[in-house]
């Protein structure tokens, strides 16, 4: 028979340390280039300056694969 149990809280703590975004090229001597948009350790995800990070780096991920859709349909 047992008695008792585990029993205790989880918790959960979610930190933001960098949002960029890769930027992959044709060119073999640097293939990859990362932008930046947020580099501080240990910021809380639902911050001001993370949310305006993210809504950036949305923005032109967006704006580049336009980019790209438009160049590929013109090939």
């Amino acid at each position: 028979m047992l008695l008792g149990g585990l029993t205790g809280s989880k918790r959960n703590i979610e930190k933001i340390n960098k949002l960029s975004l890769k930027v992959y090229t044709n060119d073999l001597v640097a293939p990859v280039h990362e932008i930046v948009f947020h580099d501080v350790r240990g910021s809380k995800p639902e911050s001001f300056i993370v949310k305006t990070a993210m809504a950036d780096l949305d923005a032109w991920h967006g704006r580049f694969k336009t980019i790209l859709q438009k160049t590929n349909a013109a090939a």
